[in-house]
């Protein structure tokens, strides 16, 4: 491998560890606000599904923002560290693996891939200097 592919696997794998970190803090978060508030258990899931979704898009965006090529493939790859994370946790912590884990799962890879799609193919507008 090139050093070029070197770096954006580095910046990927940087990408995907931060939406794991971003996903793992809402995630507690959402879960002791339900506990403090003592709101219904039903609401989790789908707090759950949109701190996926969120998670996808910072994990997407920042795999995609420096290269802005490749955003499918890139905002793909930075999903992979959140996902099997998360598969690890729900199977270790339930002790048998639920089918419903995989829809957050799902969620945070199309949001990673949106983001990665968007962040690539961006215009940046030029800004106009005044010339003396």
């Amino acid at each position: 491998m090139r050093k070029s592919q070197n770096n954006q696997l580095f910046n990927i794998g940087k990408a995907g560890a931060l939406a794991l970190l971003v996903f793992a803090i809402l995630s507690l978060i959402l879960c002791a606000v339900l506990l403090k508030k003592e709101l219904s258990s039903n609401l989790y899931f789908p707090l759950l599904l949109s701190a996926a979704g969120v998670s996808g898009l910072f994990g997407g965006a920042s795999a995609t923002r420096k290269e802005r090529k490749n955003g499918l493939l890139n905002g793909a790859l930075a999903a992979v560290l959140p996902i099997s994370a998360y598969l690890i946790a729900t199977a270790v912590l339930q002790r048998r693996f639920a089918w419903s884990s995989l829809l957050p799962c799902l969620v945070l890879l199309i949001g990673s891939v949106a983001a990665g799609v968007v962040a690539a193919n961006r215009t940046v507008k030029a800004k106009n200097k005044k010339r003396k």
